[in-house]
């Protein structure tokens, strides 16, 4: 509800909600990689927990917190700087929610979010091309198949 302190835009978790249903509804985005995201980050929660007690209330607590939930309605979607190709965007999902939670459990800042985002745009291109490469392999494999 806007009552947690945080950057601004990115505690208001009904409103970054509402943007991504918007955002699908208009068909702007595709879901893929932030299922990917949100899926990675709630693994890594799971399995490396930041707050004490129960291990759901550490999920809970990162991921609707600070600008995890931010970087995955926004800019995991952004057209020009991530994967143009569903498996590219998968693949970008995994490793920007493993990285996204690297930073935010050994580095210094809690919200290491938009540096991860920095840290995997340049790797944007190699990555769409090379699931693009993998997708016609296996495209191919089952043509032949047939």
């Amino acid at each position: 509800f806007g009552s947690t302190p945080g950057a601004i835009g990115t505690t208001t978790v009904l409103v970054l909600v509402a943007c991504l249903l918007y955002l699908r509804f208009r068909r702007t985005v595709s879901t893929a990689g932030f299922i990917a995201y949100m899926l990675t980050c709630t693994a890594l929660a799971l399995l490396f927990p930041r707050a004490e007690g129960d291990y759901w209330r550490s999920v809970m607590l990162e991921l609707f917190s600070g600008t995890l939930l931010f970087t995955g309605v926004f800019f995991l979607n952004d057209p020009t700087t991530t994967p143009h190709h569903t498996g590219g965007r998968v693949a970008f999902g995994i490793l920007l929610g493993g990285m996204v939670m690297l930073l935010r459990h050994f580095g210094q800042y809690a919200d290491g979010a938009c540096f991860a985002v920095l840290l995997l745009n340049p790797l944007a291109p190699i990555i769409d091309r090379w699931t693009w490469q993998l997708h016609r392999f296996v495209e191919m494999r089952w043509i032949r198949r047939e």
